[in-house]
């Protein structure tokens, strides 16, 4: 007979100590990132522990010690309030030999999420945004916390725990069962939060690259517009400084007013800044009835600059005064005669007229807003919902979010904006926001998803767990039984002799069993390897066309799909040609299919001796027609080859059986090359290629037809 003793003070001190350390450690030190700051802590395993090895005033000091460095860690109510009440109700349910695992589901699915998901609405804008997917990420983690102390529980000798959990723990089916719901629980969840990281970040990339692609588009587009307007300016003040007669520029000055309406007016002004010459005409009366003061520009920054620099200079936004009353930017130039400044020529531009490209931004964005402005931060154009004036100043105010860890984010109208900024060549900033929930949205659905499997799944093997220390547990029990009632169960299963006959069988046989099933997995190793075979095999015969050994179409747009993601990503040209062998149905009811086939085959194979690089990918995409696939270098290149492939295919001769006469052939190519990321499916560039393979055939046959497609840095 043995008899325990209970451990000494110190003894629980040095195991409180040791769960307190590991907790804080997990909390501070060790947090595994998924997703901006969602991240995954594992200090609730301790704590959880703590629960079966030490006594209550001990569980108390771990729990506090917790609690503490995730308050230390700025960490919100929110989850400070979720984790004391996890900790309280699980301890309640273990007192009632409830499985921690079972109690940690209970608590998340019936208090934990929704309470978290219903007070973050009420909580910082960041939280209400997220309040769904960080009440299921909480519960998931828990859950996992939970699943991780039950299986370093399993395995923890019974003498370390408290003699109120023993007693239920001496069962088989209970060992059975918390065993086999540990081990298959906690790794179908710690593959699942790979998953959710890996596809959240990979979705958040993939957001943060189009954002700044069209940052990056829309200052190209800015870029362009100034420059064009610069050079009209430029143009006339380098005619005045040439000796142009004055009449010839001022006719100049209306035709480039009415053909570049942009401007609203350009102007001439003599050495000391007062107006000479100001187009359109239709003002000349309202100017001429000016004050004085309102018809010089001298103290205009725009002209101070063009005459101190002697260079052109494009104003920051400001308002105009005079005949027109609006908010501008002008872009001066000055005249220089005889190496002196002798005025400049000056263009204002109305800032409501430069929305006359924002066709071109917005049928690009989506969802997403545009905010331009100038060196000093003025609004010079703002998308609708961003409800800001021209003029006005955008200065990005700052601000959290849980999730997005790539863009910084800013607050306006109460709402969350990431956002990327880029400046231009003349000092201006270009910013492309979206809406914080964007992200959040998609992030969120992979939880939602992934929660509600996951809970399907941990249920599934919780029930198959139970079952099993059942079925292994239920004869032990009848057999262990020495009542009279429960002969008859026991008899069921088998009896003590009969026991005593299996275990001397089983280790007769047991020899037997080593030999049977080695050679059974020899068997099975073999058979498994016939059927990795046949698979490989069944693979690449459902990818490839049998005549030509060419892929066929489901093949070719696999790969050709994934090969487009990858150009798009790597900012890589590409194009995607379709050829059709004219008159192909002429030569079958000439000279038969077979003849055909050898056509067919003919081109093939002069396709793929042009055709070698990695990137260079073929199909047959129906009857006799093809499609290439060709990535990297320039798209001149790319036509160089297709050009080769055209005039190679004039010289193929082949003889009929029926016929002495060798018989040629040629093909029409249709061409969509795609310079830069244009966002395009395969599906669309496809049919823009086919679009160019009719032109050729509308167009005679036996040629190439090309577009192109995007814009190039």
């Amino acid at each position: 007979m043995t008899t325990s003793t209970q451990p000494s003070v110190i003894e629980y001190l040095q195991r409180c100590l040791f769960l307190s350390v590991l907790a804080v450690a997990c909390h501070l030190f060790l947090p595994i990132p998924l997703i901006g700051e969602v991240t995954l802590s594992l200090g609730s395993v301790f704590v959880l522990s703590s629960l079966v090895l030490l006594p209550v005033r001990f569980v108390i000091v771990v729990f506090v010690s917790s609690f503490l460095s995730l308050y230390w860690m700025q960490t919100s109510w929110l989850f400070l309030l979720a984790h004391t009440l996890e900790v309280i109700t699980i301890a309640i349910l273990l007192r009632r030999n409830v499985f921690i695992m079972l109690a940690s589901m209970s608590y998340w699915i019936i208090i934990g999420m929704p309470l978290l998901a219903i007070l973050a609405l009420y909580g910082p804008m960041y939280l209400q945004e997220a309040s769904v997917l960080l009440a299921i990420q909480s519960g998931l983690n828990g859950i996992l916390c939970a699943a991780i102390a039950a299986s370093l529980l399993s395995v923890i000798p019974m003498r370390y725990k408290q003699p109120a959990f023993t007693k239920k723990e001496k069962h088989l089916s209970a060992n059975i069962f918390s065993i086999c719901a540990s081990v298959l629980v906690v790794p179908i969840l710690i593959v699942s939060f790979i998953f959710i990281a890996v596809s959240s970040k990979e979705n958040e990339i993939l957001l943060v690259d189009k954002i700044k692609s069209n940052t990056s588009y829309i200052g190209e587009l800015t870029d362009a517009f100034l420059e064009e307007h610069k050079i009209i300016v430029e143009q006339h003040a380098s005619l005045l400084s040439d000796g142009t007669p004055d009449e010839n520029v001022q006719n100049l000055l209306l035709k480039s007013q009415e053909n570049y309406p942009a401007f609203f007016n350009l102007t001439t002004t003599d050495v000391t800044g007062k107006l000479v010459f100001f187009a359109p005409l239709k003002y000349k009366a309202q100017i001429d009835r000016l004050p004085d003061e309102l018809k010089t520009v001298a103290d205009r920054n725009y002209f101070i600059e063009a005459r101190n620099s002697k260079q052109t200079f494009v104003s920051n936004a400001l308002l105009s005064r005079g005949v027109i009353v609006a908010p501008m930017i002008s872009i001066a130039s000055p005249i220089i005669k005889d190496d002196k400044f002798a005025g400049i020529v000056f263009g204002a531009i109305n800032l409501d007229v430069i929305k006359l490209f924002r066709n071109k931004i917005e049928r690009l964005l989506n969802n997403d807003l545009v905010v331009i402005t100038d060196a000093s931060n003025r609004i010079v154009y703002a998308s609708a919902p961003v409800e800001a004036k021209p003029l006005a100043e955008f200065l990005p105010i700052p601000s959290y979010n849980y999730i997005i860890s790539e863009l910084p984010v800013l607050s306006h109208n109460e709402r969350q904006y990431a956002y990327f900024k880029r400046q231009s060549a003349f000092d201006w900033h270009v910013y492309v926001l979206t809406e914080s929930s964007t992200f959040t949205a998609n992030i969120r659905d992979n939880f939602v998803i992934a929660g509600l499997s996951l809970l399907f799944v941990v249920a599934v093997f919780l029930l198959f767990a139970y079952r099993l220390s059942q079925q292994v547990s239920a004869p032990l029990r009848a057999l262990l039984s020495s009542s009279d009632n429960a002969w008859d169960s026991m008899s069921l299963y088998t009896n003590t002799q009969e026991f005593s006959e299996v275990a001397n069988k089983l280790k007769r046989s047991q020899f037997l069993m080593q030999n049977f099933e080695d050679r059974l997995k020899q068997q099975v190793n073999e058979k498994t390897e016939q059927l990795e075979q046949l698979n490989l095999q069944l693979a690449a015969q459902a990818r490839e066309d049998g005549m030509t050994h060419l892929l066929n179409r489901s093949g070719f747009d696999e790969m050709a799909i994934n090969a487009i993601k990858t150009s798009y990503r790597l900012g890589q040209s590409f194009s995607m040609a379709l050829l059709d062998i004219d008159h192909f149905k002429q030569i079958n009811d000439t000279h038969g299919h077979l003849f055909g086939d050898k056509c067919l085959q003919a081109f093939s194979a002069l396709m793929q001796r042009n055709c070698k690089r990695e990137t260079d990918i073929i199909g047959r995409y129906g009857g006799e027609e093809f499609i290439i696939f060709m990535a990297g270098k320039d798209v001149k290149a790319h036509h160089q080859l297709m050009q080769n492939i055209h005039q190679q295919t004039r010289k193929i001769r082949l003889t009929p059986a029926d016929s002495d006469v060798a018989v040629s052939f040629t093909v029409s190519v249709g061409i969509c090359s795609v310079i830069g990321n244009v966002n395009m499916s395969m599906h669309d560039i496809v049919k823009l290629a086919d679009e160019e393979l009719y032109k050729c055939k509308r167009s005679g046959r036996d040629r190439i037809s090309l577009m192109t497609v995007g814009y190039s840095d």
